[in-house]
């Protein structure tokens, strides 16, 4: 969404539609730089596990883009470490890992010696294993993984799943789940896919899943053929998962599920059609069968009408990235759902910078850039910890 956001902001003029607090940055000089890989140029962060561990993506000293991780906290904090390949090698920003759980899997996709994309798991004993595509596809990609390491989302497809490209149309929604098998004289994980449901919207053709919690709900969004997103929850049932859609406030006409919590709450944003405002949201349950849910929009920084939410833990703090009131930058901002209407800076450094991801220790990573560029090969990690 990062490079999309950065085309919008050249085309969009934005104006301030609400009033909020804006309250001062918790105490967060405990904040880390973890920079980027030693002798690369740039990383991006992903994710963060409970136990501090960073995954993302970024250069490595000969030019290549790869998978990365990187530890927060403990004896090897800062010390960055590559995930290798399946094979092939990019300088794009096409492979990345993108979910980590607590018991140290890792998954995201990379690329194979053709060039084209797969979905990979990555375990400390087996290293990179690709975890393959549906019917034969020629793309797969994972975009999370929750904290049990039990439910990996994502999508398959004929070409690599890029927003800014019109000839991408078709994606399926899938998601790769563990099933243990004797193969050697060893127990070892196989990792079996299924498209998830898409029931009620067959004209929709273009998906994409971004977060499971530990009860195996999954949320994401579609692109409707009137070229809207629009938000995506699956339920998870004895028979697989059953789709439905999350309700869009008034006022907005599309937006988009990017995280969920084991409390079923959705951290997202929505937007009106033509993007002239883009808002941080949360979905939260009405029942306990979690088959009801209302959407709380969330402060964007004073002055500003474009803001998303990208992350949120089992405490309730949501992160995030909003306009700065100028309309010009990027600032990482933090919210507590139970004071939506305010929303605190992060004040982290560089010229603009985004907070990604919040695990359940408060500790939240970002990343920032030093100039005004929004492109890749500028950035920066670092991981903040809440007080």
């Amino acid at each position: 969404m990062r490079l999309f956001k950065a085309f919008v902001l050249i085309v969009v003029a934005f104006c301030a539609s609400f009033v909020w607090s804006q309250a001062p940055s918790e105490n967060n000089d405990s904040y880390t730089n973890l920079g980027h890989f030693k002798g690369g140029k740039w990383a991006e962060d992903c994710n963060i596990n409970n136990a501090g561990i960073v995954v993302g993506f970024g250069s490595i000293p000969k030019g290549y883009t790869r998978p990365l991780f990187v530890a927060a906290t403990g004896p090897s904090a800062g010390q960055w470490f590559d995930l290798g390949t399946l094979g092939g090698e990019r300088t794009d920003w096409k492979v990345m890992a993108m979910g980590v759980s607590d018991t140290g899997i890792i998954s995201g996709h990379s690329a194979l010696q053709n060039g084209t994309i797969h979905a990979f798991v990555w375990t400390p004993d087996a290293g990179m294993s690709d975890i393959g595509t549906l019917n034969g596809d020629a793309y797969s990609a994972s975009s999370n993984m929750n904290r049990m390491g039990t439910v990996i989302t994502g999508w398959s497809g004929p070409r690599f799943l890029d927003f800014s490209d019109p000839n991408v149309t078709t994606s399926t929604p899938v998601v790769w789940t563990p099933s243990p098998k004797w193969e050697g004289g060893k127990l070892v994980t196989v990792w079996r896919i299924q498209q998830l449901d898409t029931t009620g919207f067959e004209s929709d053709k273009l998906w994409l899943p971004n977060a499971a919690n530990d009860y195996a709900q999954v949320v994401g969004f579609y692109v409707s053929p009137d070229g809207l997103d629009m938000p995506i929850l699956w339920t998870p049932g004895p028979g697989g998962w059953s789709v439905s859609q999350l309700p869009i406030p008034d006022g907005f006409a599309q937006g988009g599920g990017e995280d969920i919590n084991d409390r079923g709450e959705i951290a997202g944003w929505v937007a009106a059609a033509d993007w002239s405002t883009w808002f941080p949201v949360v979905w939260k349950p009405l029942n306990a069968s979690r088959t009801d849910y209302t959407a709380v929009v969330l402060a964007p920084l004073a002055g500003s009408s474009w803001a998303e939410a990208n992350g949120i833990n089992d405490l309730g703090d949501v992160v995030g990235d909003s306009l700065d009131a100028s309309g010009n930058a990027d600032v990482a901002v933090v919210w507590k759902l139970s004071a939506p209407d305010t929303v605190q800076s992060l004040r982290l450094p560089g010229a603009w910078n985004v907070a990604s991801k919040i695990n359940d220790r408060r500790m939240l990573v970002a990343a920032y850039a030093k100039d005004w560029s929004y492109e890749y090969k500028n950035e920066n990690v670092v991981v903040v910890q809440l007080h």
